[in-house]
């Protein structure tokens, strides 16, 4: 969860010179553009989206798992968590407007954990009788199985798709405010790089 708090606590949609040019953006908050029944609505279609492209992947994925011996409930079930992790993972990347390094760290945190919690989990012999014993050595068993690998590619990849897709034809078709001032501000400090770029020589 720590890379979602990050967003939360230093993502901000636009810079605060355009925020005090722009003092109708308020509206958003005050308004409860961002937080509404159809931004629900919105969300759990994404959801849906996402968990079926994700279902498709993991259909086809079955067979060969199975094929090598590794289809077993712990080995496919680790693999499809750990895509999971990746896909929401990119999903907090894409997300996210503001970087900086604190929200990179809390990237990096989330798959360190779940390495480590993997690591622990699956290759120390604990007691039985708490952990299951199944789950010993199911990393190095996912980790020999080729589409494993893959679809730590193909997951992020159809999550990628699908979100500039959605992102094109919300911004093309149903912009508000805020997109038409983060595009204009990103168009209007463009032409001051050029500017500069011009006037630089110059000042030499």
């Amino acid at each position: 969860s720590a890379p979602i708090i990050a967003v939360g606590i230093f993502d901000r949609d636009v810079m605060p010179r355009d925020a005090l040019e722009n003092p109708e953006l308020y509206d958003t908050g005050r308004r409860g553009l961002d937080l509404n029944a159809m931004k629900l609505v919105e969300t759990l279609l994404s959801a849906i989206v996402h968990s079926g492209a994700i279902l498709i992947m993991m259909a086809y994925a079955l067979p060969h798992f199975t094929g090598r011996g590794t289809g077993d409930y712990y080995t496919f079930g680790t693999s499809v968590y750990t895509w999971l992790i990746i896909t929401m993972n990119y999903r907090v990347a894409f997300l996210t407007t503001t970087w900086n390094w604190l929200s990179v760290l809390s990237l990096a945190l989330s798959f360190l954990s779940y390495v480590v919690f993997l690591l622990a989990y699956c290759y120390i012999e604990w007691d039985v009788q708490v952990f299951s014993i199944f789950m010993f050595h199911v990393p190095t068993y996912m980790a020999q199985t080729p589409v494993f690998w893959i679809g730590c590619l193909v997951a992020p990849a159809l999550a990628l798709v699908i979100d500039i897709f959605k992102a094109y034809m919300l911004l093309e078709f149903f912009p508000d405010r805020r997109d038409i001032v983060l595009e204009t501000a990103g168009k209007g400090r463009l032409k001051e790089e050029e500017v500069d770029e011009v006037q630089r020589p110059e000042t030499r």
